[in-house]
């Protein structure tokens, strides 16, 4: 409302989306607030590190660390 740049009737239709999204928080892995956008990047960042460190996309990781052992 503060930025001015939707209806209210838009507003609205935003405010009913976020509360279906959060209804369904738990099917999602992670959770990034958009209180500031520095902080939201910074967020998202380390989602993505985090992901690309994941197990499960490189399951051949132990292996290899084993035979330089």
């Amino acid at each position: 409302r503060t930025r001015g740049t939707d209806s209210e009737e838009k507003i609205r239709e935003r405010l009913q989306t976020a509360v279906r999204e959060m209804q369904c928080a738990g099917e999602y892995d992670y959770i990034v607030y958009n209180d500031t956008v520095e902080q939201a990047v910074r967020d998202i960042l380390t989602v993505i590190a985090a992901e690309k460190l994941r197990f499960a996309r490189d399951p051949q990781v132990v292996e290899r660390m084993l035979s330089h052992a």
